[in-house]
């Protein structure tokens, strides 16, 4: 009598022996042997594909739902991962030894490639794409970097190549972010000081032949005033560039300073006027020092200054805002208005204290980048020396004009100083 309904059907050998194979304790460990063997030669080559291919040929000896499965499962994504890890690192040593378009552009291809294995909405995928935008960063600081240090050595050559990297780095930072704020003002500062760099360069040639350089002189003059007279505080910075006489100039000062400090004239005015000022002595000079540090010193203040006013439309701002709104509340003079007052003049300090070191540290760094600018420049005056280019006198005003430069960026003690000044009133 049989114990069952339905026929008993007897495997063949081969499938007995593919079924063996799943459950057969010595097959199990030849195939890690295989695994691990595999795992060793990818370590040491780089070559990920006999890896692959021997971690599918086990996978298919392995049953579905079983502790083997999920193993070699998991082995396969750890694989993935590790490789794409490999080649992330590759690209980024080939972008950090040799940073170009090329590399940039391959090292944001091998980032992306991770979207094929983690979703966008993981914290791995979410930081693929802060690290794509991060290269994007990083080669647009580069470029920019270049940029800059072609158009130091030669403002009237590399303007617009300057202009354009810049332009580049607001749309990357956002108009409206803080990075914008000075960039904003290094795009007019762009044309300003090339149209300076004109000046100072008609004056050398001059210097050395006035008569066949006095009209290259008159335009580049010319071309500064008509700069400064499109401003609408450009009365200032013409005056002093016709006005010759020592004694005139300082009366100058004295009344371009008090029309500053009165409100009469703005920013823009007084700037404009130092820097028109300047451009009527060699690069370095003692007189060229004092209009120099004049204008670094009130453009840092100036930008420092924007930068605070436009965190009260951040959280910091949000905070005083609130902290204002609380205090109305209470009776001036009282504890609790006092109170809340020095909470809010103890905010708005440490929020201008906080954007005075991030200004310092990039102040820092724009004093390297010129310092060396005017070594290049050093070395150029010396082989236009020693070439017959320059007489001797002109080599030792230039070398001693740039290193008092040098001296003067390089001196920690000549960095903008700290101000508390709590005039932030927030409604």
């Amino acid at each position: 009598m049989a114990l069952t309904k339905n026929p008993i059907i007897k495997r063949n050998d081969t499938e007995f022996a593919a079924l063996e194979k799943t459950a057969n304790p010595y097959d199990k460990t030849a195939r890690k042997i295989q695994v691990a063997e595999a795992q060793k030669q990818y370590e040491l080559t780089g070559d990920v594909k006999p890896l692959e291919n021997t971690l599918q040929t086990v996978k298919e000896k392995t049953l579905g739902g079983s502790i083997d499965r999920y193993n070699i499962d998991t082995k396969i994504q750890g694989t993935k991962e590790q490789e794409y890890q490999r080649k992330v690192d590759v690209a980024a040593k080939a972008y950090k030894d040799n940073p170009n378009d090329v590399t940039a552009a391959d090292y944001q291809k091998t980032i992306a490639e991770g979207k094929n294995i983690y979703s966008a909405g993981s914290e791995t995928g979410l930081k693929i794409d802060s690290a794509i935008k991060n290269v994007s960063g990083s080669e647009i600081s580069r470029t920019t970097a270049a940029a800059k240090a072609n158009w130091q050595n030669d403002p009237e050559t590399y303007k617009d190549e300057y202009k354009a990297a810049i332009q580049k780095q607001i749309d990357y930072y956002g108009k409206d972010s803080s990075e914008a704020v000075t960039l904003k003002q290094n795009l007019r500062k762009v044309d300003e000081e090339s149209l300076l760099y004109g000046v100072r360069s008609a004056k050398l040639a001059y210097t050395e032949d006035p008569e066949n350089n006095y009209e290259a002189l008159v335009n580049a003059e010319k071309k500064l005033v008509d700069f400064y007279g499109s401003s609408s505080d450009g009365y200032y910075a013409s005056k002093a560039l016709i006005t010759m006489d020592e004694t005139e100039s300082e009366r100058l000062d004295t009344e371009a300073s008090a029309q500053y400090q009165t409100g009469a004239i703005g920013f823009e005015g007084y700037h404009n006027y130092l820097n028109a000022q300047m451009s009527k002595y060699d690069e370095g000079s003692t007189q060229y020092l004092k209009y120099y540090k004049a204008s670094k010193d009130l453009e840092f203040k100036n930008t420092l200054d924007t930068l605070v006013r436009s965190q009260y439309d951040s959280e910091p701002g949000d905070v005083i805002k609130n902290m204002k709104s609380s205090q109305a509340a209470y009776a001036v003079g009282s504890t609790a208005y006092n109170s809340f007052q020095d909470q809010i003049d103890t905010l708005t300090q440490n929020l201008r204290y906080t954007a005075y070191k991030e200004m310092v540290k990039s102040e820092v760094k724009e004093r390297s980048e010129e310092i060396n600018s005017l070594q290049v420049k050093l070395y150029l005056a010396e082989q236009d020396f020693a070439n017959g280019k320059i007489s001797e006198s002109k080599y030792k005003k230039l070398y001693k004009n740039y290193n008092n430069k040098i001296d003067y960026l390089g001196d920690s003690n000549t960095l903008p100083s700290f101000e508390i000044w709590n005039s932030y009133g927030v409604s």
